[in-house]
């Protein structure tokens, strides 16, 4: 056997201290600055991950593929974007490297052939972090179909029927998610608002009101209890999203 060979062999062992879905969520983070405790993987093949996140600031989810292209360079694939290609594929364009020893994932960003920026994940970065209980989720639940049936919809004139609720995230940021449904004129968003100024400008307004009227002191002390950063509302038409709104801990 050859030095060669011997070589990829030992290299490849190294790297199963890190699945492919942790060496895709270390490069990605470093591309796009976010945090690793949020990205949810898939693995599609040997050479591919799909990961997944949702942004806290607006509940938009992300979707991007990961492919190994060779025994230690990464490429990615942006799944929200129409005319996609996958970035770092192409070896005249930024690379990400990547290489693991002693249960230490390195990420390097690379240009030209030249190392820009180094990055160190451990082990204890991909470790999971310790979601809601059961029992704290059913409390959760409870709290917030009693404060939706007898205190938001008697006192609000708005047609909506309240699903249920989600963690969506639970660090860095603990992050809920509430879904509605709604035949409500009022609630339901004006198209082609990207190109027309009034529909915008209700649409920011319908956004706006909800938020005025949900983001109680009740809410913003419920969120305190349960240790809750950040509660969207998402607001649905026979599953077409019509807005989000979000309310902080702490903030009313």
């Amino acid at each position: 056997m050859s030095i060669t060979h011997i070589q990829n062999a030992i290299s490849a062992e190294s790297q199963m201290s890190f699945s492919l879905s942790e060496i895709c969520k270390a490069g990605l983070s470093t591309i796009y600055d976010r945090d690793i405790d949020i990205m949810q993987s898939t693995e599609i093949s040997n050479n591919i991950s799909r990961i997944r996140y949702i942004r806290s600031q607006d509940g938009k989810l992300f979707s991007y593929l990961c492919r190994k292209e060779s025994t230690n360079r990464l490429s990615f694939f942006d799944e929200n974007l129409p005319n996609a290609r996958w970035y770092g594929a192409d070896l005249s364009e930024p690379q990400i490297f990547f290489s693991t020893a002693n249960n230490v994932l390195t990420i390097r960003d690379v240009v030209n052939g030249e190392t820009l920026k180094t990055y160190i994940f451990s082990r204890n970065d991909f470790i999971d972090k310790k979601e809601t209980s059961k029992d704290e989720m059913d409390k959760i639940n409870i709290w917030l179909d009693e404060y939706i049936t007898n205190s938001f919809n008697k006192t609000n004139a708005w047609d909506v029927k309240y699903i249920g609720v989600t963690q969506t995230m639970s660090s860095p940021v603990n992050t809920y998610m509430l879904n509605f449904d709604t035949t409500d004129k009022k609630l339901l968003s004006l198209k082609n608002a990207d190109v027309d100024a009034f529909a915008f400008e209700q649409n920011i307004s319908r956004i706006s009101k909800w938020k005025n009227s949900f983001c109680t002191k009740e809410i913003s002390d419920f969120m305190i209890k349960y240790s809750i950063d950040v509660l969207h509302s998402k607001i649905s038409n026979n599953g077409e999203l019509q807005f989000i709104s979000t309310c902080y801990k702490g903030s009313y």
